[in-house]
Order: structure tokens, then sequence, then C-alpha cells
């Protein structure tokens, strides 16, 4: 017997009930939505394991208008809603596409600016713009506390599919059956087409490709196989073929050919059984007219039917071939149970008594057709107790005096020899259905313990789940239906789900689908009967362990972290370790553990202003994937270990959660994964002063004077308010005539008052800490290097400078140089116009930079001066070769100075003497005169005649040097 009427299946429900109408058609009573190859639901009710019922975080997708939907075309906006949300609390969300890539709102440009918050009832709303990328997208939303998933597909499918009625969408049909499909052609630019697949997977058929305009495309089949069917829309764009199917199913009936044979009360005693099998255009006869009273009996084998069979539909159908009354009359089928008549021996004197149960009354029009009646209940009452079925037509009305002239003619065969007489078809269920039990993601295969806490699974091999994966229990039967399942997931909580009630997941027609999760850990068993509409029941059991515990997250720091002024101060070579582990379920040997680590950094700037939409950059850390700018450090399977560092200045905030294999993600509302932290990351700049002289020498370093003070000075520079306040600088000295750095690789040696306690290693030397109580001076002249940098505490190291030094404490040397003619005169030099005075200055220190070489000529006698002439400098030197031009005496002075104020002078005095001297001669006694004819003689003398002579020197000078 049937478990529950047809006539108790409501409207409400989904299922596509069929019925007799007065015309014989199939109609569809009710709203049996399609299924999906790929079966998704915007929102999915599911049932936790301690309570029946939806759960209170949901999500799903619609249109525009709020309609559910969840299948969408490309480049269309998905509208995705949630609620049973923290009220008050913005929304996480990330998709999921089908290439496995995510986009994380509200990047990446297919969202809105911000993320949605939710109202005072914890509901919100959101949009997604899809791009084009066809297939399969998952939706995971959480405002950090709690979590929720659904999915949607960005397909082109097939709109709808129709009865014969163009009335229901309907996905259950019987061989025989015509099949409507109606398509939206789409956009003009793509073509379409429908293709019908068998349950092989065979083509059987194909409308070819049609041009796309903002109509509707109609096409049909008749399948004749049992089983799965496939509708497939084939989409072409731009050349690139894509295939969308969705499912139909043909389930089984069985028809039977009776026995059949009209009796005439005008002939009763005649056999009409031979002469209406062989014209095709007599028949079987029901009449009451003038010219005779006719009725049909029809004689049905039913032993091929099981005896544990379910009858659960039963239909008679009849041809018409003609009704001799205008306007129709009314046909009843009535049930006997007198079985002894035969086809070729009944008449209307031996016909079986009217004792018989009206079965149905269907009216006949004048349109030549099948008519069917229903017989269920006659059927049911042959089988099993006689398995032969005797039926009975007649018209309603009859009397001994017919009162209308009606006659119903039924041709056995068609004008093409085919048959075309009465049959039986009977639907019934001898077999339970078939239930399977699946487990969605995230799911794994485990080895489990024998825990004496609760742990004793007798399977312990099982599929280990996670408080958001589904558990489907699934129900079929492809002959009666389902009718519910009685299923039990703790003792004493068992409950029944019907057919099309609101937990039933599956739209179809005699299928359920029930889906649970759990959110308690460890070892879980789920017990099930489904019974069909015919009582037949499988049974079962299904167990699985739930890791409903979220992983932990722990982290340290490598590098300076400092507590100052209540902040936590962190520099550029911080690092932040963040580990995450995973607990599990300790039923479960298995090691499982952390499947992601996500890290979030948000910049606050100088007034800790952070966006949390918007964070700076994101992190997603996969177990075992050692590629990346940061990725998982620990070899260690299920174990996260990472670092991270910030490179940016000022406030900063670093968030960071877990996620296990099984999709238990770590609790963020108590504020315990946020860090705050202050980000110094500007190192100081350092520069030198100078306590003494310096000059700069050019292209080459400093010129500097032995033992002058050399201060370390240090900018703080950064982003105010996250600039640390200490500082510190290092130097190291190299003296070029030593061939030696103080301090030495070792860290040894001592210069300037430092020594190796002062020394530390930066960039891989050996420095002094500076002291500005101890400031750094050079001991002896010529070159010298000093490197040196600043930092501070958060590890901000400049590059080092290094400078060149040259110490120098020696004068100029200055040189008066004279050439000749040239004569000493008590110290002073007597020379005339052409005597050559060469004045000479160079550079004698490391420094050889001759900053003043000049000169200085006074006349003495009168005491006019030249001033100072500068001298040409080339060089480290100057040169200068001067001449006299006025006689008596005079003064050069010579002066050079270096850029350190190093100087030298010189002096000499000269007598410029340019006057030749004077030649008195005098001729005693005796002389003579020569006469006129002697030429060239001036006096005659003797030897006796005295000749004096006197020489004299009248110039400055006043020197005879030879006489």
């Amino acid at each position: 017997m049937l478990k529950r009427k047809m006539e108790e299946k409501t409207m409400n429900n989904k299922k596509f009930i069929r019925n007799i109408s007065s015309n014989g058609q199939i109609i569809g009573v009710g709203l049996l939505a399609f299924i999906m190859a790929i079966s998704t639901f915007s929102a999915i009710l599911i049932m936790s394991a301690s309570e029946i019922s939806a759960t209170s975080t949901t999500i799903w997708t619609t249109d525009s208008e709020g309609n559910p939907q969840t299948d969408f075309e490309p480049e269309e906006t998905v509208y995705i809603h949630g609620s049973g949300f923290n009220p008050g609390s913005t929304i996480h969300i990330t998709v999921t596409r089908p290439d496995g890539s995510q986009d994380v709102a509200p990047d990446q440009g297919r969202f809105p600016d911000s993320l949605p918050v939710t109202d005072a009832n914890g509901s919100w709303s959101y949009e997604y713009y899809l791009d084009g990328i066809e297939g399969n997208y998952t939706i995971n939303a959480t405002d950090d506390t709690n979590i929720a998933q659904t999915m949607f597909t960005d397909w082109a499918e097939p709109e709808t599919f129709r009865d014969a009625g163009y009335m229901n969408s309907i996905s259950v049909f019987h061989p025989g059956d015509i099949v409507y499909a109606r398509m939206k052609t789409g956009p003009l630019f793509i073509k379409n087409k429908l293709v019908w697949l068998n349950t092989s997977g065979v083509i059987v058929r194909d409308s070819g490709w049609i041009d796309g305009g903002s109509g509707y495309y109609d096409d049909s089949y008749t399948p004749n196989e049992l089983g799965t069917w496939k509708l497939q829309r084939w989409i072409n764009k731009s050349g690139i073929i894509i295939v969308k199917s969705i499912n139909f199913y043909v389930i089984e009936s069985h028809k039977y050919i009776p026995d059949d044979v009209h009796v005439d009360k005008n002939s009763p005693d005649t056999n009409y059984a031979n002469g209406w099998r062989i014209d095709y255009t007599g028949g079987l006869h029901v009449s009451n007219c003038s010219n005779g009273v006719r009725e049909t009996y029809l004689k049905f084998d039913l032993s091929d039917i099981p005896n544990n069979a379910c009858i659960y539909h039963a239909k008679l159908y009849m041809h018409y071939n003609s009704v001799k009354k205008d306007d129709g009359c009314n046909l009843s089928v009535y049930y006997i149970t007198n079985d002894s008549w035969s086809e070729d021996d009944i008449t209307w004197n031996d016909r079986p008594s009217h004792d018989g149960t009206l079965q149905d009354t269907v009216f006949i029009p004048t349109m030549s057709k099948y008519y069917s009646w229903n017989v269920t209940n006659a059927v049911e009452s042959t089988v099993p107790s006689d398995d032969i079925l005797s039926l009975v037509l007649y018209w309603d009305d009859y009397s001994d005096s017919p009162k209308y002239h009606k006659d119903f003619t039924c041709t056995e065969k068609n004008t093409d020899s085919t048959y075309q007489g009465p049959y039986l078809e009977i639907f019934y269920d001898d077999t339970p259905p078939t239930v399977t039990v699946e487990f969605g993601e995230p799911k794994i295969w485990v080895n489990g313990t024998n825990d004496p806490d609760g742990c004793d699974n007798p399977n312990p091999q099982s599929w280990l789940i996670g408080p958001n994966t589904i558990v489907w229990i699934n129900a079929t039967d492809d002959e009666s239906g389902v009718d519910y399942i009685w299923y039990e997931t703790t003792p004493g909580n068992g409950k029944k789900v019907y057919d099309g009630d609101p937990e039933d997941q599956d739209p179809a027609e005699g299928r359920i689908s029930l889906a649970f999760n759990f959110s308690e850990s460890c070892w879980h068993e789920i017990d099930y009967v489904a019974y069909d509409e015919c009582g037949y029941s499988t049974s079962g059991s299904t167990d699985f362990y739930v890791d409903a515990t979220p992983p932990t997250t722990t982290f340290s720091f490598e590098g300076p972290i400092i507590s100052y002024a209540g902040d936590s101060w962190i520099g550029p070579c911080t690092w932040k370790w963040i580990n995450a582990t995973d607990e599990g379920c300790e039923c479960v040997a298995d090691d499982i553990g952390v499947g992601f680590l996500y890290i979030q950094v948000f910049s606050g700037g100088s007034t800790q202003n952070y966006n949390w939409d918007h964070p700076d950059i994101t992190y997603i850390v996969e177990d075992n994937n050692f590629t990346g700018e940061v990725h998982d450090l620990d070899p260690a399977v299920g174990v996260i270990r990472t670092k991270i560092n910030i490179t940016d200045d000022c406030w900063h905030c670093i968030k960071h959660w877990a996620v296990d294999k099984l999709g238990n993600k770590e609790d963020t509302s108590t504020g315990e994964n946020k860090q705050f932290h202050k980000v110094d990351a500007t190192p100081p700049e350092s520069y030198l002063s100078f306590d003494g002289p310096t000059c700069e020498k050019p292209e080459q370093g400093w010129c500097i004077e032995p033992f002058t003070n050399i201060n370390i000075m240090v900018n703080n520079v950064g982003t105010p308010p996250c600039i640390y306040p200490e500082t510190y600088s290092f130097f190291r000295v190299y003296v070029a005539n030593e061939g030696k750095w103080y301090p030495n690789e070792t860290g040894q040696g001592s210069y300037s008052g430092y020594g190796p306690s002062d020394v530390e290693e930066w960039f891989g030397k050996q420095w002094y800490k500076y002291d500005d109580s101890r400031k750094i001076q050079f001991e002896e002249e010529c070159k010298h290097y000093l490197e040196y940098f600043a930092k501070d505490p958060l590890c901000n190291k400049e590059i080092p400078h290094n400078e060149t030094f040259f110490v120098d404490e020696s004068e100029p040397g200055v040189l008066i140089e004279i050439g000749a003619p040239q004569c000493d005169e008590n110290g002073v030099f007597c020379v005339n116009f052409s005597t050559p005075v060469n004045l000479s200055v160079w550079e004698r220190g490391c420094c050889d930079v001759l900053m003043n070489a000049s000169y200085r000529v006074t006349n003495d006698d009168t005491g006019v001066s030249t001033g100072w002439i500068p001298m040409d400098i080339q060089g480290d030197s100057a040169f200068l070769g001067y001449h006299f031009s006025q006689e008596c005496n005079h003064t050069i002075e010579l002066y050079a100075e270096d850029c350190l104020g190093n100087s030298n002078y010189t002096s000499m005095k000269f007598h410029v003497d340019e006057k030749a001297p004077d030649i008195n001669k005098t001729v005693g006694e005796p002389k003579m005169l020569p006469s006129v004819y002697e030429e060239g003689v001036d006096y005659w003398v003797t030897c006796e005649t005295p000749i004096i002579i006197n020489a004299s020197d009248l110039g400055c000078c006043g020197v005879l040097e030879n006489v």
C-alpha cells in the first residue's frame, strides 16, 4: 500500500503529481524545479546534529530584485545577502573562482569600494561583478565570529523543462512522454543550440545553431530509455564553444495488452471477438443508441507482476475512433471480480453481471486520440490475489430504453496496421530505495583511534570533516519514489523528513536529499532508514569524525622590540614570527593540522587612522608551500611558521588568524590576534663638524690640523610621532703612513682615546662607538680615512660615510734667489736692472692646498711700497722672476699661506746700482805733446815721468769691485 496518498500532496509540495484530468491528459499540479548537473543552491538549508533547523548564519544569492538565483549569465551582477551575523559587524568576503584563484573584497575591482556592515538584525547585502569567467564559484563570508558559505554558477543553462501542457517545470518523465525545453536565445553575437543525450551519453537530437536574439527557442524530444538523460545548451562565443548541462530522469512503467471484446444486446448470443480484430474499420463498441446497446469487456493477465510489488499508478488507455454524439459524453470503466469469461466465447447473454466497482469516468469529446482512465484501485485489488484483471466499459446512464444516441468505437489497428487497441500501463515498485551518503568539502580520509572518551568508532578508517562540511544523505527510487527518510544523529532524537519538506534539498519528485553539519568534535554516527511510496525501505548508518576545533596562532619577535612611553616600537629588522598549530580531533591519529595562515597588515599613519576594510597587504600562507614572499618555513605537515617585517614608518597593526584543513577558523573576536606597533623605519643621518680650521681638498678630501676636534653629529629624521628618540654613531680610522685601521679586524688597537672596550661589530667590520665627550683627533700628519655612520636601537642604520683627511701643520716654503750680476755688501745685495730676483713659494705639508702666495717691494729711500702683489699659484707652488727698475735701496718681502692657515714669510734688502765708476788720469813731468802728424798718441814721456790714475764709484752701491 502507498504510505501516503497522492491526493495528500498539495501545491505547496514541489512534486510533479500525475493525475487524470477530465479529458484524460496528464497535467502537472505542483512545481518541480529542474535538477542541474552540478546542483547548487543559493542558501542551503542545513540541519545541525543536535537540532534539525536552518543554521542561524546564512548567505544566499539573488537577482537585482531580490529573487533567489544561483545561476548567472557572464558579465551579470551577483547580489549577495546574509543574515544571522553579529549586528554592526564588518563582513569580510572571499569569492573562490572556477580557476581556484580568490577575489578578496573589496579589491580586484569586482566589488563595491567598501565592505558591507550588518544592520541591527545582523543582515547585510553586497554585490559581485562577474567578468565572464564561467564555472562554479564559492562565496565565504565572516564577521570574524561566524562564517557562512554558498555557491553559485556562471552558466547559461537551458531555461526550463515544460510538460506536454506547457505548464510546469518538471524533471521526472516516463517512457513515451514528450519533454519540452525552452531556451533564451541571448545576445545577438552569441549562437546557441540544444543537444539531447540519452542515458549512454549519445546525442539523439541536435537543434542546430540558432542565432542570438531577444526571444526564445522551443524544442522537444520523446525519450524511450529508463535512466538519466541530459539536455545541453551549447554556446558559441566567437568560436569558443561552452557546453552547459541539466539532467532529467525517465522512470519505468509496464504495459499490458488485453483480451478484448464487446457484446451486443441486439445479438445476445453472438460473439464478436474475431470480427473486430480483422477489420480495422470496425472495433470495440460501447453504445446506447437506437441500433443497439453494446458493452466492452477487457481482461488483462498481470501474473508477471511480482507478488511483493506495490502498485502506485495504473491507467487504461483506449483510442477513440468515433463518438456518435455531437458534443461528446462521459464514459465509465468498472472493475468486475468475475474473470470466468473468455474473449472467444462471451456473448450478451452469458456476460458477467454488473457488480463492478466504478474506477473512473472520462469525458469523451469528438476528437480522435487516446484517452485514459485511472484504474489503480482495480489493479491493487487484483495483484497479488488472482493476477487476472477484468474491466467493463458501458455508458453510465444505460437503460433498457435508450435516451441518447451515443456510440464509442475503438479500433484495434490503425490504417497502417500498427496497434491502436487498448492497453494498460502500470507503475509498480518491488525494490527498496537507494541511499547514498556523500561528504562535501573539506574532508580528509583518516585513521582513527580507540580513545576511551567516546572515540570508539567501530570503523576507525573514516572521513574527517569540519563544522562547515555538509554531509548529504541522498535517497532515490526510480519506481514509486522516496516517501520519507527517518534519521537519528543522537539516540532518541530521530526525525522523519518527507519528500518535499523544507529540509529536503532535492527538488526532484521522489528524491530526498538531507544536508547536515556538525559542530561538536570527534566521532559521530548517523542512522537512517529511507522508505519509498510503497513502503520498501533501506537502512544504514555512516560513521565519521568531526574536527570543530579551530587552530591557534602564537607570535614572537626576532630583533628589537622596545616598550617606550606606553607604545610598542619595532624597526625594519624586527621580524615577527607567527606560528599556527592545530590540536585537531583527539580521536584521529593522522596529523591533519593547519591549512592556511592569514596575515593582514594595516597602516594607521601618524594618527592611527586604520581602514579595517582595506588592509595594506594580505598574506595567505599555505601549509608546506615554500615559495612566495611570505611562505611556510616549517617543513612539518599541518604546522605553519612564517615571519614578516614592516619597512614603512609609523603606526601599523598586524592581524593574523589560521584556518585548518577542515575550514575551522581561529576566533579573532577577542582582539588577541591584533598587535599595534609604532614603526621607525628611517635611519638617522650623520655628518661631521670641526672645532678648528678645515678646508676641502677638491675631489680628494679634507685638510685639517693635528689634534683638531672632529664631532659626529646626528639628525634623527623620520615620520613624527614615530621617530624613536635614541641614536648612536660609530667610526673607525685608517692611518695611511702606518697602513693600519683602528680598530683592526679583531677589534684591537687604540686611537684618539678609544680602545677595544669601545668596539662593536657592524657591517662585518669593527667600529668604535662614538662618545660625544671624547672627540676624534688625528695625532699624526698626512693622509687618514674616517668612516662613520649613525643608527638607532631599532636597527635603522645609514650607509657608512667615508671621508679622507689630510692632516697638515707644516708651513709653506718661501725662497728669494738672486741672479747675476750681484754682490753682497754687508748682508745687502747689490744688483742692477738686469739682475734677476727669483721668488718661489711651495707647499710642504700633506694638504698641499696653497691659498696665498704674494710679494711686496719697498723703496727704502722713499718709503714707497708696491703693496702685496699675488703670485700666480700653479697647483701647490708659485714662482716669479723679478727685475728692479729703480736704483738705490729696496726691500723685497715674500709671503705664503695654506688653507689651514699655516704661513711663512721672508724678505731681502737690495742696493740697486746702474751707474759705472769714475776714472781720473794725471801725467807728470817730463812729458811732451805729440806733433800734429802723430795720430793716436796723447803724450811723450820718459821712464821717469809719473802717471797717476784715480778711480771712484759714485752709484748707490759705492763699491769698486776691480780697478
